[in-house]
């Protein structure tokens, strides 16, 4: 009898030992989405399991292998599709800051080595704008431990049979389960089965928001490189005039852009640049024009670590926000030469600046010195089509003309020497709750060129116009290039709200000139402001951006220029036939006066990274309108082109 109770008590002890082991033992299983996490949990909890979560942050360092400076959405995601074709999985087509360019993110990796690999792969493939960003991430590892009692069957027998304690060895669980989109904060999905994440871990997941928020603004050369030489742009083009009164029958053009960069060091690199321009054109009355310039693109000395850049050297500096002529984007040098033919990204030359530009998490502080003013770029002679003052007719863009004034043109001459400074801005960007935005101040001239007559032909003009204009010559040149400095206050803000990208820009200037009705040249305090919009209807192959925008000049007088001007522009493209073709739209339509501008273009793609295309440019309007000034210059284009 005492042997049973003994053996019984000795049973009874064993099992509570074992139990208590039982309770130790536990399932470890780690998740990179916090999602995950929870909804394993609670599959956990009610089964009757109890779970402890723990999280790690760990701080890893990121190279994103990307493809740089592609203008054209149909030319980015054709690079894209090419370089999934070549096996690369997840490559993703998004926009940057301004929303102006757009790059290919190729791939992510935590392995510098690997990263390296890639960077040539795709540099000796023929890619020659490949680069690479690096920064710092926080990545979270959700732990689950769940404590699993161990079921032991109890045998009836009462002999005390052999017990053997097990010590479980806690496991860890790989999930690679396909799951929902992590929430907002968590940009990246990274699956791993050991305590750190391995370096060959590849960062293929991010978040929703990337299109409207991706900044690449730090790119980095892994290792100094050779130096690299690159065609940029080659255009070929026929342009053939359709109205009969215009005094031009066609024109010829040409372009080569081409540049030189040479990655000293990780942190110094010295770029080249430079563009070819011929336009030879056919007259009817006197007006042939045949020119070849010679002009500089982006040549400076760059410093970066991973805080700040400057930069030093002529260099072509875009701000604002939205895509067509942003009221804040004033630090750049407008390209008049050839009117309205160019893409919007294509209206803009290179100055001589000294840039500073300093990051801070999300923000960026940049601010910009411009030592020489350079104006904008117009059509190198005053007979081209493109001149914004036409001569023979007695108008300039812009103006409303007059009997009086039109006589005074036909023999005036123009004093374009300017000198001096144009001025320095700065600029605050920063991301906030998905929305991108940013403020700025500047004090600097606005390029593009006003008109002051001779105040001394002006004041005896009013006494007696006839003899004024009967000594015009004497009085030396009838009119002065202006570009008065302003005070610039704005500010820009972009978010993505449903399927649209929308963005909201506008801007105070205290000196915008203007002419008043007896020829005086004043400036005045202004406003100008935009809002856009861009979308994808139906799926990814078509893409269209519309911009509202309108200027207003606080006028204390009547003045010839318009004091209030609202303007509807867009673009549109769509590509078809497996990607082969695309067929896009621009224009720019006035909404207070008559001012129409529209040009559907066909292109074919197949013969990469050359287009054949052709284009239809339609321009009417009022006098004072841009459509109406360059009404003439209605055409039909064909043209062949490589974008690189």
């Amino acid at each position: 009898m005492l042997r049973t109770i003994a053996g019984s008590v000795c049973l009874l002890f064993l099992l509570t030992l074992q139990v208590a082991a039982a309770k130790n033992r536990e399932d470890i299983s780690v998740f990179s989405s916090k999602a995950q996490a929870l909804k394993y949990i609670q599959q956990e909890e009610q089964s009757g399991f109890k779970t402890n979560l723990t999280i790690q942050n760990q701080s890893r360092q990121r190279y994103i292998v990307y493809l740089k400076g592609y203008r054209q959405w149909t030319i980015a995601l054709k690079q894209a599709q090419s370089l999934e074709k070549m096996g690369y999985k997840n490559v993703q087509v998004l926009k940057d800051k301004q929303g102006r360019n757009y790059s290919i993110v190729v791939v992510q990796l935590l392995n510098k080595q690997k990263t390296g690999e890639i960077f040539n792969q795709l540099r000796n493939s023929g890619l020659k704008n490949v680069k690479v960003k690096t920064d710092t991430i926080k990545l979270a590892r959700y732990i689950v431990t769940t404590h699993k009692p161990l079921v032991v069957p109890v045998s009836p027998v009462v002999k005390i049979p052999p017990v053997s304690l097990e010590i479980t060895k806690p496991e860890i669980v790989k999930t690679i389960e396909k799951v929902p989109a992590p929430e907002k904060e968590e940009e990246l999905i990274i699956i791993s089965d050991e305590d750190s994440i391995s370096d060959d871990e590849i960062l293929i997941v991010m978040s929703d928001e990337s299109d409207v928020t991706f900044d690449i603004e730090m790119d980095e050369a892994l290792e100094p490189s050779d130096v690299n030489w690159a065609v940029d742009k080659i255009v070929l083009e026929e342009e053939l005039f359709t109205r009969s009164s215009s005094d031009v029958t066609n024109v010829e053009y040409a372009r080569v852009s081409s540049h030189i960069n040479w990655q000293i060091s990780n942190e110094w690199d010295v770029q080249l640049a430079a563009r070819i321009d011929a336009f030879k054109q056919h007259g009817k009355r006197g007006t042939d024009v045949d020119d070849v310039t010679l002009d500089y693109e982006d040549n400076y000395l760059r410093y970066r670590n991973d805080s700040m850049r400057v930069t030093v050297g002529t260099q072509t500096i875009r701000w604002g926000r939205v895509d067509l002529l942003a009221p804040t984007d004033n630090m750049v040098t407008l390209d008049l030469s050839r009117g309205v033919l160019p893409d919007w990204d294509d209206l803009y030359r290179a100055s001589l600046a000294l840039r500073g530009e300093l990051f801070y998490g999300k923000s960026k502080l940049d601010f910009v010195y411009l030592p020489k003013f350079r104006e904008a770029q117009l059509a190198e002679d005053d007979d081209s089509v493109w001149y914004p003052v036409n001569f023979r007719d007695g108008e300039i863009l812009g103006g409303k003309s007059s009997p009086l004034s039109r006589t005074i043109l036909h023999n005036a001459t123009i004093d374009d020497n300017i000198d001096g400074d144009g001025g320095m801005g700065l600029r605050f960007s920063s991301n906030a709750n998905s929305i991108d935005y940013a403020f700025t101040l500047q004090r600097v001239r606005l390029s593009a060129p006003s008109y002051k007559i001779n105040e001394q032909f002006r004041q005896d003009l009013l006494v007696d116009p006839l003899l004024a204009i009967a000594n015009q010559s004497s009085y030396g040149d009838t009119y002065a290039e202006e570009h008065p400095r302003n005070w610039i206050v704005g500010g820009d803000m972009a978010f993505q709200w449903q399927q649209l990208t929308l963005r909201f820009e506008g801007a105070w200037f205290s000196d915008m000139p203007a002419t008043t009705e007896n020829l005086e040249f004043k400036t005045y305090d202004g406003f100008k402001w935009a809002t856009g919009m861009e979308f994808y209807p139906g799926d990814a192959d078509t893409r269209v951006i519309l911009q509202l925008s309108g200027n207003h000049i606080d006028e204390k007088e009547k003045i010839v220029d318009r004091d209030n001007s609202i303007t509807l522009s867009g673009e549109s493209e769509t590509l078809f036939s497996n990607d082969r073709w695309r067929f896009s739209t621009k224009f720019n339509v006035g909404l207070d006066i008559k001012d129409i501008y529209i040009s559907p273009e066909i292109s074919y793609l197949g013969w990469e990274p050359f287009e054949i295309y052709s284009a239809v440019h339609y321009l009417d309007g009022n006098e004072q309108s841009m459509g109406g000034f360059y009404q003439e210059n209605s055409m039909i284009t064909i043209g062949w082109r490589g974008r690189y």
